[in-house]
């Protein structure tokens, strides 16, 4: 892989990575607009341009049992192929431009199909695990359910 411009961000105790060129914005953490219906990591919905997208508990998807509480959480606006979603965690700690040689694709890992990293970046002598928005959307439990939210919720404003 060649050089690249990582976000780091913890959630919870660890500390992930997303590329910039996956990153739209990064937003304080707002109110959002409260579902129902939706899996229990969807902490509701925030504008974002002129889109709205759901907001995801980052911790609560890797870890169903805990939940982002943190004063210093932020929600990092990430494309995902034709969506925008965003990651709700505990802190963003910065930018880092890491070296081709820092950054290794994930293939030590046996079940690719249930990962959601893409590399592992080696930053200041700690391994830091690169998320890729795409395969995030397939890990989530129940992700299917926010889309078809997202498109019926769609079809309700076009009829207006």
């Amino acid at each position: 892989m060649n050089a690249s411009n990582i976000v780091v961000f913890r959630s919870g105790s660890e500390m992930y990575g997303v590329l910039i060129e996956n990153i739209v914005s990064i937003e304080k953490s707002e109110k959002t607009t409260d579902e129902y219906d939706l899996p229990v990591y969807v902490k509701g919905f925030v504008n974002s341009g002129a889109e709205e997208v759901p907001v995801i508990d980052f911790q609560t998807v890797l870890y169903p049992n805990k939940e982002t509480t943190d004063e210093t959480a932020r929600c990092i606006v990430v494309k995902a192929d034709l969506i925008q979603l965003a990651f709700f965690v505990s802190e963003v700690i910065g930018i880092k431009e890491v070296g081709s040689g820092q950054l290794q694709q994930v293939k030590f890992v046996t079940n690719t199909s249930k990962s959601i990293f893409s590399a592992i970046a080696m930053i200041e002598n700690q391994l830091i695990p690169i998320v890729d928005p795409v395969k995030f959307i397939h890990y989530a439990k129940d992700f299917a359910t926010i889309l078809s939210f997202m498109k019926e919720k769609q079809s309700v404003i076009e009829c207006k």
